[in-house]
């Protein structure tokens, strides 16, 4: 039996104990389904103990390389006093209903998994401290939890927890919200440097990510998407493609509904991916390239950009003193622009996407930042319910914000429905180059004034990008939308890190104007902060060496009296 089917039929054991936070069952033992031997505690949805002293871990956060579950682990094995050796850590099933955590964007993994995975692991210290007592006939308040074990701290007595499997499986277990945790001073594991847990894997092939799943009767597919941002497919024709040995189909798929970057195409199915590859290469195709098929960076966005960046802004994120004033005050003024490009993720791991549609339940491989919304997409597009979609959230190789759309996982569903049988929709890296949700493009103007010695008395930041909040990701950039009738929503993922320095500059602005594009745009690594300290430190550098600083240390020529000065908080 694997995990997802004890999961899912635990409740059929009369002696299973499945409890905590949001798993809805009763508590229970796990036990052989031919005999009433315990074989497992398992005191929440996210641990398990044999009796063989083999720990599991449940994690809820997707491990894209972020060492999610390295963490996780070390936040249970913390509370619960585990040996470090006996963990294994796997990828918690994706049912919403009880794992609700099952995605991660932000950088919050930590935070948000740090007080509940703890809980997890001291529910089960508790009841275990409690077996042991009881095996001894002595107050729990003697006995303590350390390295995998329950010891009697006056007798000196130890207990393994796979001794204490079967007592403790069958006791009521506490409230996790009011177990004790232990304080920062004592712990053993958060903090200090361990091995990942999925180091061994990963450094000796075993691991399984996205692009590795291989089902019974896989075919393998691509899709020949338009290369034109709003264009779409004209006309195609196939009969050079079929002709080559291991093509099974070739078939148009319509473009997906809602905000996702798709534009349809031409899907090709094969017996192995470079067969797929190869007939797609020798598909006859006609493109229509819509409206914003002539758009470029130098004739369209760059001069747009120059001109937002002088204009009035749509919405002024900082305002500190009178600017204007100052600036005018000031006996140097220095002028700036910074720009940078759209920026693809380029994940290490292409995205690919494994389909198998049945009759009434689809089967889904993905790697990805967000299973649940896949398993919610994917129903709807489907008309199955939920519970009728199983999402396998795969390892994944990088991610940076890429793996929180849900496209790739949606085009292999409209393959896969075609087709009856198990599919692996992969794309190339130039598919993942030319059809990516990009950072956006980004101009910045900045503008300082500097006093007789030198000191920044006055700062403007004029942020101009094509924002994320305009692109189909949401509603589209039109007059009308939603989306734009709120210029401090637009504005709210394009300017931070512009306002936060650690310079005592009196007179600040930062604003903040857009420009219009038909290329599709979502959350990059550090999103706006790897294009605004990028241009604020160059500023910053160009002041000092204006101000005849060394730009490295702020230090003048014949002293250091000169220096740029640090804000005081």
């Amino acid at each position: 039996m694997n995990r997802r089917e004890f999961l899912e039929n635990s409740t059929c054991f009369p002696a299973a104990l499945v409890l905590g936070f949001h798993w809805p069952a009763p508590a229970r033992a796990l036990s052989s389904p031919v005999a009433d031997e315990v074989k497992a505690f398992v005191p929440n949805a996210w641990l398990t103990i044999t009796t063989d002293n083999e720990i599991t871990i449940l994690a809820e956060k997707p491990e894209l390389g972020q060492g999610s579950w390295t963490y996780t682990a070390m936040m249970v094995a913390e509370e619960l006093e585990a040996d470090w050796g006996s963990i294994v850590v796997e990828q918690a099933p994706t049912i919403p209903s009880v794992y609700q955590g099952l995605h991660t964007a932000g950088s919050g993994g930590v935070r948000a998994s740090f007080l509940q995975m703890r809980q997890v692991g001291a529910q089960a210290r508790e009841m275990l401290r409690t077996a042991g007592a009881a095996s001894w006939g002595v107050p729990k308040a003697d006995c303590y939890a350390k390295e995998g074990a329950i010891i009697h701290a006056p007798s000196g007595r130890r207990l393994s927890y796979g001794q204490l499997v079967p007592a403790a499986a069958r006791l009521t277990p506490p409230d996790p919200g009011e177990v004790n945790l232990k304080p920062v001073s004592q712990f053993r594991c958060i903090g200090r440097s361990v091995l990942r847990v999925d180091l061994g894997m990963k450094v000796t092939g075993k691991a399984c990510f996205g692009i590795d799943v291989r089902v019974p009767s896989m075919l393998y597919a691509v899709i020949a998407r338009c290369p034109f941002f709003g264009g779409r497919l004209a006309n195609f024709t196939t009969a050079a493609a079929k002709s080559i040995a291991g093509v099974r189909a070739i078939f148009p798929i319509e473009p997906l509904p809602r905000h996702l970057n798709t534009a349809g195409g031409v899907a090709v199915v094969a017996e192995s991916t470079w067969v797929a590859i190869q007939a797609r290469n020798a598909l006859g195709i006609q493109w229509m390239k819509g409206s914003g098929g002539n758009e470029s960076t130098a004739a369209a966005l760059r001069s747009k950009a120059a001109t937002q960046a002088l204009g009035p802004p749509s919405y002024v994120a900082v305002d500190r003193s009178d600017l204007a004033i100052s600036m005018s005050k000031a006996v140097t003024t220095l002028e700036a622009t910074y720009e940078s490009p759209f920026q693809a993720h380029a994940t290490m791991e292409p995205m690919n996407t494994t389909v198998h549609v049945r009759e009434e339940e689809i089967a889904i491989w993905s790697p990805t930042q967000f299973a649940d919304e896949i398993q919610q997409e994917i129903a709807e597009l489907s008309g199955l319910p939920k519970d009728r979609i199983t999402v396998h959230a795969m390892l994944c190789g990088g991610s940076f914000g890429r793996r929180y759309q849900w496209d790739y996982a949606a085009e292999a569903w409209q393959v896969a429905k075609e087709m009856q049988q198990p599919v692996q929709l992969l794309w190339t890296r130039e598919d993942d180059m030319q059809h990516d949700f990009y950072r956006p493009y980004n101009y910045q103007r900045l503008t300082a004034g500097l006093d007789a010695s030198g000191r920044p008395v006055a700062w403007h930041t004029r942020v101009v990008t094509t924002p994320i909040a305009g692109s189909n990701l949401y509603t589209g950039f039109t007059e009308s939308s939603e989306t734009l009738q709120d210029p401090a929503t637009v504005a709210a993922l394009e300017w931070y890190g512009a306002d936060v320095a650690p310079y005592a500059i009196p007179n600040c602005r930062v604003d903040y104007a857009p420009i219009q594009s038909v290329v599709p745009r979502s959350w990059w690594r550090s999103v706006t902060a790897s294009y605004t300290y990028f241009a604020k430190e160059c500023f910053i550098d160009e002041l000092a060496c204006a101000a005849g600083h060394d730009p490295r240390c702020g230090i003048a020529s014949t002293s250091c009296q000169n220096t740029i000065p640090m804000r005081s908080d």
